[in-house]
């Protein structure tokens, strides 16, 4: 699995020691030296070692030396721990991380570790959790028992990884070259590898050839022994050794800034054929150690060979090269991320688009070929070169084509409940706008932000933003954009208990989305409008416009809208007393929602069922279906369903006399008061009061 370690024998089995359970404190091995040094290999290979002891799993993050926000990291770790909707504040996602994981038995890898103070929020707190780190500097206010420093490797050690490499017949042959081509990498095991793979590419070399390289570049040499300039020459023969293509795709999977790229990206910013794939120069910088293979046909590039990669770029590359470069990617990346949209939701709908993009290679054929079955999971497996690639395109000054990524992306972020990434692309998006001057991308991008705090469900906060987006699709006279964010903004009335204010809203929304035929947008419009009409005690209303949505939603292909509006019809069912027809419509609910992994939609889609067994007297079956609603409603962080379940949960048991159901409606009235929801507040208020 792992490459052989040399010279590590000590320090490997330290690392074991230190990761070993003790009483109550927390297991802390930190691994410090410069860049280059192999911290992240013996880290990688302690935690291979270690797993066995960790039988809950690991948590593996690379930090960019300090590049990830603490509250981002947590974030991702929570969500990988299966919560979706989580609090804002650093403080806060520390907390919920400790309280997740206590009691567990699990490592947590934190590698390339900036400043002491990012580090500590994302710590388990005690065991028997342990945690492994790599770091430059020395975390402050460690003992030395929590401290491994790793220095550069001996000379013996360092030309037994060039034997690794080239073979111990072909280093018998020169062994004084070998000696020094290890002396000249300084030690560092970074260097060495990238030198000892560029002579196993290379058989009909003599070690010496290698060796008269690097001193043909004394100047460059001399930093050896300064901080992290030595892997800059090693790297410097790499890169001078390269063909042309392999040389500038290489600057150019630097310029992007992402972590990995795949084939159909490393095409794009070569201006090759995409379906090619540019296996030639890829392969020839994987032979040189310039990237490494990753899962799913990837290429990695560690991070200080990208680093440098872009100094080459910039130094190579006048400013337009650069730009057109970056267009390429982002072009091609836009459009796979269009036809995964399209593909999910059976067209463009519910999503403004930008115009007067650039012209790309990938056709639809294509994109799906890449895309393969899985649309969602595809796009999430791209989502580094997603974020990349906006940066980039902000960076860059393609304002058009960061903010119609940033738009594109929500179709994965809502998904997947990535809401971090969803901020971070939009705000980004927002700035490239404002800065340019492109009034509908940053009406677009507040309009984003607005529905992102819709799905964290804060809502009064929602409602300035949505009057911003209003105002500026109004100025320019976009249509679908105005409608969209009308069609918000009666939800936020709707939520505080205004069901007049949140019907004029969705009625100024539906001739609009007509007249831009935005089918899906409209259906949604109509599937809650009837909920209004439900919420009023006006079920005649509501029925005719559900079965026009379930309808329309079927034959424009939208899976999630349709059990929507199968839940909405369920709930008419069981305000008309018929609870078994209901109870069929959940069914049917549940397994659209299974099939497109909504786990929102399943709480739900859940919540109903559970109502509708009370209904038909199956008092146990009911309880138990609440229960897993609201046990799933907590792990998704989904605050809205849970105060509903709460609420159900509450008055079941109420019913009998159990003394548990006080506290389910206290903690409904109390979630529901914490979001604004006026309406469910009162019912919860008055379920209590009796």
């Amino acid at each position: 699995m792992f490459s052989p370690l040399s010279g590590r024998d000590a320090e490997l089995e330290r690392v074991g020691e230190m990761l070993r359970p003790s009483q109550g404190a927390l297991p802390l091995a930190a691994i410090v030296g410069r860049a280059g040094v192999g911290k992240s290999e013996l880290a990688l290979h302690a935690a291979h070692r270690a797993a066995a002891g960790f039988p809950d799993g690991q948590l593996y993050i690379d930090l960019r030396a300090g590049e990830l926000r603490p509250a981002d990291v947590l974030g991702r770790f929570l969500r990988a721990l299966g919560l979706t909707s989580l609090p804002q504040g650093l403080e806060e996602r520390s907390a919920l991380f400790r309280s997740t994981v206590a009691g567990s038995r699990l490592l947590v890898v934190l590698d390339n570790a900036g400043p002491s103070p990012g580090v500590w929020p994302l710590l388990p707190g005690a065991a028997p959790c342990a945690a492994l780190v790599t770091v430059r500097e020395r975390p402050v206010g460690l003992p030395d028992r929590q401290v491994l420093r790793l220095d550069v490797l001996g000379e013996r050690h360092a030309a037994d990884l060039i034997v690794q490499d080239i073979g111990a017949a072909r280093a018998a042959r020169e062994p004084e070259a070998v000696r020094t081509l290890a002396l000249q990498c300084g030690g560092l095991p970074l260097a060495l590898r990238i030198a000892g793979a560029r002579l196993a590419a290379r058989p009909r070399w003599r070690v010496e050839t290698l060796v008269a390289q690097l001193a043909d570049s004394r100047t460059a040499l001399d930093a050896l022994t300064h901080g992290d300039v030595e892997v800059r020459a090693s790297l410097d023969v790499s890169y001078a050794a390269l063909s042309p293509p392999a040389r500038m795709l290489f600057r150019r999977i630097g310029l992007l800034g992402c972590p990995q790229v795949a084939p159909w990206l490393a095409a794009a910013l070569s201006d090759a054929d995409p379906s090619d794939g540019v296996t030639g120069p890829l392969a020839e910088l994987t032979d040189a150690s310039l990237l490494r293979r990753t899962a799913g046909g990837r290429y990695g590039m560690h991070d200080l060979v990208r680093a440098f990669a872009e100094e080459r770029a910039n130094a190579e590359e006048s400013r337009e090269q650069r730009a057109m470069t970056v267009e390429r990617a982002c072009t091609a990346l836009l459009a796979l991320a269009e036809r995964v949209h399209e593909r999910h939701y059976g067209g463009f709908f519910t999503m403004l688009r930008g115009k007067g993009t650039a012209t790309t290679a990938i056709t639809a054929g294509l994109a799906d070929r890449l895309i393969g079955e899985r649309p969602i999971p595809w796009l999430d497996e791209e989502r580094a070169t997603l974020l990349a690639a906006v940066r980039q395109a902000h960076a860059h000054g393609l304002d058009e084509l960061c903010w119609n990524l940033a738009m594109t992306a929500v179709t994965l972020f809502e998904a997947y409940g990535h809401f971090d990434d969803w901020r971070s692309v939009t705000e980004t998006a927002r700035r490239a706008c404002v800065a340019a001057g492109n009034a509908r991308g940053e009406a677009a991008m507040v309009y984003s932000l607005s529905s992102l705090l819709l799905f964290e469900q804060r809502y009064t906060e929602a409602g300035p933003l949505l009057q911003d987006a209003i105002r500026l699709f109004g100025d320019i006279g976009e249509i679908q954009g105005r409608a969209l964010a009308l069609r918000n903004l009666a939800l936020v009335e709707r939520v505080g208990g205004r069901a007049e204010a949140a019907l004029t809203r969705y009625a100024q929304a539906l001739p609009l989305l007509r007249a831009v035929g935005d089918r899906a947008a409209e259906a949604h419009v109509l599937v809650n409008v009837a909920a209004v009409h439900l919420e009023s005690d006006r079920p005649g209303e509501a029925e005719p416009l559900l079965e026009r949505a379930l309808a329309t939603f079927r034959a424009e292909g939208v899976p999630r809208g349709e059990a929507q509006a199968l839940t909405r019809i369920a709930e008419l069912a069981l305000r008309r007393g018929d609870a078994a027809r209901a109870k069929d419509a959940f069914a049917e609910a549940a397994a659209i929602v299974a099939a497109v992994h909504d786990r929102i939609g399943e709480a739900y889609v859940l919540h109903g069922l559970g109502e509708a067994q009370a209904a038909l007297g199956q008092c146990g079956q009911a309880e138990a279906t609440l229960r897993q609603a609201l046990a799933l409603a907590v792990r998704l962080g989904e605050r809205h369903i849970q105060g509903r379940a709460s609420l159900s949960l509450g008055l079941l048991l109420s019913g009998r006399g159990d003394p548990e159901a006080a506290g389910h409606l206290r903690t409904s009235h109390e979630l529901f008061a914490g979001m604004g929801a006026e309406r469910w507040r009162a019912r919860a208020a008055e379920a209590l009061a009796r």
